[in-house]
């Protein structure tokens, strides 16, 4: 799904739980699991856990027997959403089909069980959110995020102006219709996506880290924009945003190697549309630095190197010539581990045979790429 966002959105709508489900059992679950469930409120914490698959287990049939005997409608709620999450985190260790569907069932009891007005409905809604995502991952299927944009559009009118949940809420929704409008293309779910992450920017506090997730979200929709509607302003959007992402960025991180990438491909595209500003290699600089931050990748430097070099073939430049050398590289190595895809593979052959210019190796680099 990419980022994702995209995840990636690994930062996908998934991303933020926020999960206060945690209640005492009677009798408590014990041990390690035990001790993480009444111990953190968060799911998110609890999947980076080397839970026993035993205790997994025993919990949740202690849970399934629970939620079958009568009580307050409350606790029969919170048990139903626990249920659900431990049956979410059972499928991320394990991926079984049947545990994400009884997850979803679950979760979707407890929410639409509780009162719009009750705090924890925001809570319910987050975790069934995550796991309908979970599922869209696995399928592809539509359906799930479209639930999931209405279970999030009902939690978003529940929560107060001043909650720290709500820029989460219109975050998540955001990143929904952007997941949901790269598969449609549809202009109306890149306008919601759109308006949603800029209410989520309002309401985020400018010193929160995660501001960066809504910044990508932004310059992935307006590039999407611009492709769609060709107009200036939601390209230059774009390129704001990813400055503004870019910022935010850890300095030898992929994440910035791969936000570099982008910002060059999006200044091309800015001097194509302006025609008479041309590429300069400042901007053209952007790949330079994004090069080496995708080291771990080979198959992502190569395809950053594929983008700048068909760039500067593009231009009828004779700066190639240096990037195309460092680009076959590049190429040679990720053929070796196996990682170059068909597509990569005729994208690269095709610049080695019909470049602008000659190069004498051509012919081995082209059995390079395909063996």
């Amino acid at each position: 799904m990419g980022s994702s966002l995209h995840s990636p959105p690994g930062e996908h709508p998934g991303f933020y739980r926020a999960i206060d489900l945690i209640e005492e059992l009677s009798p408590p679950i014990t041990g390690e699991l035990g001790d993480i469930l009444l111990g953190s409120p968060s799911l998110a914490l609890l999947a980076t856990q080397h839970v026993k698959v035993t205790e997994l287990n025993a919990a949740i049939s202690r849970l399934n027997a629970a939620v079958k005997a009568p009580e307050q409608l409350t606790r029969r709620s919170q048990r139903l959403a626990k249920l659900g999450s431990l049956l979410r985190l059972r499928y991320q260790h394990h991926s079984e089909q049947s545990d994400i569907a009884a997850a979803i069932d679950y979760l979707n009891q407890a929410f639409e069980l509780t009162p719009k007005n009750d705090p924890n409905m925001v809570i319910y809604a987050d975790c069934l959110v995550d796991s309908l995502y979970a599922r869209y991952e696995r399928t592809g299927n539509i359906i799930n995020i479209n639930r999931a944009i209405d279970v999030l559009n009902q939690a978003v009118q529940s929560v107060l102006t001043e909650s720290r949940k709500l820029w989460i809420c219109l975050t998540r929704l955001g990143l929904l219709f952007l997941t949901r409008h790269t598969q449609t293309e549809s202009f109306e779910d890149a306008d919601m996506g759109t308006d949603y992450l800029r209410q989520a920017l309002v309401h985020c506090p400018e010193n929160n880290p995660r501001r960066h997730v809504i910044f990508k979200g932004l310059g992935e929709l307006y590039r999407s924009r611009f492709d769609h509607s060709s107009k200036l302003d939601d390209l230059e959007a774009s390129i704001v945003y990813h400055q503004m992402l870019l910022k935010c960025l850890p300095d030898q991180s992929v994440s910035r190697g791969l936000c570099l990438s982008d910002c060059g491909k999006l200044y091309y595209r800015r001097s194509k549309e302006l025609q008479g500003a041309p590429y300069s290699m400042a901007e053209a600089s952007y790949f330079a630095r994004a090069i080496p931050l995708l080291n771990a990748s080979p198959r992502l430097q190569m395809v950053s190197y594929d983008e700048w070099t068909e760039i500067l073939f593009e231009m009828n430049d004779s700066a190639p010539l240096e990037a195309f050398d460092q680009a076959m590289k590049v190429v040679q190595q990720a053929a070796s581990l196996g990682c170059v895809t068909v597509q990569q593979r005729r994208s690269m052959t095709r610049l080695l045979i019909d470049p602008p210019w000659r190069l004498p190796q051509q012919s081995s680099l082209v059995n390079i790429v395909w063996h």
